[in-house]
């Protein structure tokens, strides 16, 4: 068996930097892409990183040339990094590429604080572009509709009208609600507290509410204040819980007008009326069950079995 020791050779070999001592254009021109040098410490040390107050201060032009700047500074750290590795040597740059690499961290933070207050500034301006065209488009609407409005022609309100009309339909609701209310409380007020002396002014205004003619959004507002901030699942989720309450109150409301009704009739007395009814008469399905015996159920339930 024949072993290559030239590719183990060739494996174990280390790259060599090949620098040209005399590169197109000057010596001078190669170090716009190198700094590499053996030994930093000698050198002294260089700036601090851009701050964010200063860079604010300067003009488009001039954070995109710094930007450039860095990026060439950061390109030449780097090539410099791979030198090291290349040769073998500790590598001092460490610092100065944490520098450039804050700085452009820091020109990102301004430029981008810029085009922010730019769009809003734009968006604002649209907005306000925007406004301006439908108000005139607004105000030519009117023009036209109150021609159309001298020809005889019949023209849809508009949104102004459209809102009197819905303001004017609530206060006609509430006018009627309110004009019930004021006939229920006469009306319970004039036939004595024997009627029902348990029912108050909540039972009364439910009693009123289901009378007239209130829409759902007429007692949503009556029950919640801040019922226009509601979104579409919350009203929902309000109307049903409202719905809920409703329904035992009236249930509530029943049981004292049918106890009220029931102490009412415990007080007549129907025998001593000679045009009653059921005077010295009793129920005919209660004669029937009382005539009724165990043994003739019993014959019912065998004569049911047979026929099955």
């Amino acid at each position: 068996m024949s072993i290559n020791w030239h590719y183990f050779k060739v494996m174990n070999r280390r790259p060599v930097v090949t620098i040209p001592r005399a590169a197109a254009g000057g010596i001078t021109d190669l170090y716009d892409f190198t700094n590499f040098k053996a030994d930093n410490r000698k050198y002294g040390q260089n700036g601090r990183a851009w701050r964010a107050e200063e860079l604010r201060l300067k003009s488009h032009d001039d954070l995109h040339k710094l930007w450039y700047v860095c990026l060439k500074e950061k390109n030449k750290l780097k090539g410099d990094f791979v030198a090291s590795l290349q040769l073998g040597q500790v590598f001092y740059g460490h610092q100065d590429l944490v520098k450039v690499r804050l700085t452009m961290a820091r020109l990102l933070t301004v430029v981008n604080e810029r085009k922010k207050l730019r769009n809003e500034y734009r968006k604002h301006l649209e907005d306000q572009y925007i406004s301006q065209k439908k108000q005139e488009e607004l105000e030519t609407q009117k023009v036209e509709l109150q021609r159309l409005k001298d020809l005889g022609i019949k023209v849809p309100p508009t949104p102004d009208e459209l809102k009197q009309i819905i303001l004017e339909r609530a206060a006609k609701r509430k006018e009627s609600y309110e004009k019930v209310l004021n006939e229920i409380k006469e009306k319970s007020q004039s036939e004595g507290v024997a009627i029902a002396p348990m029912i108050d002014d909540s039972d009364l205004q439910l009693v009123a509410q289901t009378q007239s003619d209130l829409s759902q959004g007429d007692i949503l507002r009556m029950y919640v204040k801040n019922s226009g901030q509601l979104d579409l699942k919350q009203r929902r989720k309000v109307v049903a819980a409202l719905q809920a309450q409703r329904a035992m109150h009236a249930k509530e409301i029943f049981l004292k007008e049918l106890s009220a009704l029931g102490r009412k009739m415990s007080k007549q007395d129907f025998a001593k009326d000679e045009s009653s009814r059921i005077k010295n008469k009793k129920d005919p399905l209660k004669l029937k069950l009382e005539s009724l015996t165990l043994q003739d159920v019993q014959t019912n339930n065998k004569s049911q079995k047979s026929a099955q």
